[in-house]
């Protein structure tokens, strides 16, 4: 659980949770030879 390590108090906001997700698909893409989506990582 993510909540128990990060040092922000109040736990994961819905932002770490975007990016997260994003870099999760992301990487998905990349090790199964699909493109990757427009716009989710920089």
């Amino acid at each position: 659980m993510a909540g128990a390590i990060t040092p922000v108090p109040g736990g994961v906001g819905p932002m770490t949770i975007a990016c997260l997700l994003a870099n999760t698909v992301t990487a998905a893409c990349r090790a199964n030879g699909l493109p990757e989506p427009e716009g989710l990582t920089a």
